[in-house]
């Protein structure tokens, strides 16, 4: 497995950033666990601090963690955004903290699955991964769209979105959020990026489960692909982020796509950035 993250060390970028960028946290039991708050905006602000938290599954978060999630972080709604079969019995730990179960890709077929992973495989990584990225912005409306009510409909409340490893449903989700409060591609890419050394703890066992699942145990899909899955390299971020906007135009263009209206993009950011300048923003 170390051979992929020299492939793409997390500290390699082609560009500088020079602001402070999210730490990885160590909640107990929880990986891939960070605030998003901190980046800057264009045209001046930054996103809120300790209002937008992502982080891989809950499952294993002890009673200690949970209770930093809940008042250290005041953490007031959890999104999951894992189909319905990738999740086990609630986490009694978490009860305190309401959950929305809002799955992304529910209808995710082993056919697709193999055929991701045997182009993984076969063809650039970063392409295929991608346009499954792509894939997954139109397959998952209702779950953002639910993600993006809470957003607007609760300011000062902070949430956490997750999925099993919080890289691929978490941060397109995230990448969403930051495209439409106005965030640079750098930042955007640098916090994709920061999720490689966020599951790199959990990648053993969650390869081993993957290779357990009835569709893969008889399938002839090469080690190398379950490597590159795990990957989150910047070339894979970059080039969704110039197919997303080929396809819906900018951040905001994606919201009017799946039902919201402009005020309703002017609401969240109002809601998440401080010192926000809108005007200019609609343009983006």
């Amino acid at each position: 497995m170390s051979s992929c993250y020299e492939v793409f060390p997390s500290q390699d970028l082609p560009y500088p950033i020079q602001s402070r960028l999210p730490v990885i946290s160590d909640i107990d039991g929880l990986s891939n666990f960070r605030d998003v708050g901190g980046y800057p905006v264009a045209g001046g602000g930054s996103i809120k601090k300790g209002l937008l938290f992502r982080s891989s599954n809950l499952q294993d978060v002890p009673k200690v963690g949970a209770e930093k999630l809940r008042t250290r972080h005041g953490i007031h709604a959890i999104f999951d955004l894992r189909s319905g079969i990738e999740v086990p019995p609630p986490n009694r730990h978490l009860s305190a903290i309401p959950i929305t179960h809002a799955p992304a890709l529910s209808d995710l077929n082993d056919d697709r699955i193999l055929d991701y992973l045997e182009s993984l495989a076969t063809d650039d990584t970063s392409t295929v991964t991608a346009e499954l990225y792509l894939w997954i912005c139109a397959m998952s409306t209702a779950a953002f769209r639910a993600v993006f009510t809470y957003l607007r409909d609760n300011p000062q409340c902070p949430i956490l979105i997750h999925c099993e490893l919080g890289k691929y449903r978490t941060g397109i989700c995230m990448a969403i959020i930051l495209l439409m409060l106005g965030f640079s591609d750098q930042h955007i890419i640098r916090d994709y990026q920061l999720s490689q050394d966020g599951i790199k703890s959990i990648i053993p066992e969650r390869r081993l489960k993957l290779l357990q699942l009835p569709l893969l145990v008889d399938s002839a899909v090469p080690p190398v692909a379950l490597d590159r899955h795990f990957l989150a390299s910047p070339d894979t971020m970059r080039k969704f982020l110039m197919r997303f906007r080929q396809t819906y135009g900018s951040g905001q263009g994606y919201l009017l796509s799946i039902g919201f209206s402009s005020d309703d993009c002017d609401i969240i950011r109002q809601n998440l950035i401080t010192s926000p300048t809108l005007s200019w923003l609609n343009q983006l």
